[in-house]
């Protein structure tokens, strides 16, 4: 999450922008599994508007669907793999696609999420 972080840093120097955001739902535990796949913050602008800020994290909670968490016990760094390599095999496409699709409709089950946007 070294991004957010660069963001956030940014944004607060360049911008006098604060981005609060609690990322403890998507820290790994010990088995390399989250709490979330997204976390929601807010951003406060110096002009004292709000904005709200979903960083949105490829992740495993340890629920998903066996094929994913047979993927993951056969791959030990997905869904962190690096992207050097754009030759994905059809297992790894599939594994992060099914993943994707998971994360979304976690996102957009979300009861308040038409608020919440």
């Amino acid at each position: 999450m070294e991004d957010l972080a660069n963001l956030q840093r940014k944004a607060r120097i360049d911008l006098g922008i604060n981005i609060d955001m609690d990322m403890t739902l998507l820290r790994p535990n010990q088995d390399k599994n989250s709490k979330a796949y997204y976390v929601k913050g807010t951003i406060y602008y110096p002009d004292n508007e709000r904005g709200t800020l979903f960083y949105i994290k490829t992740t495993m909670k340890g629920d998903e669907p066996e094929d994913l968490l047979a993927y993951r016990r056969k791959n030990a760094r997905f869904p962190d793999e690096t992207t050097a390599d754009q030759f994905f095999n059809e297992d790894q496409f599939e594994s992060y696609r099914k993943l994707g699709e998971l994360v979304g409709e976690n996102l957009c089950s979300t009861s308040d999420i038409d608020e919440q946007i």
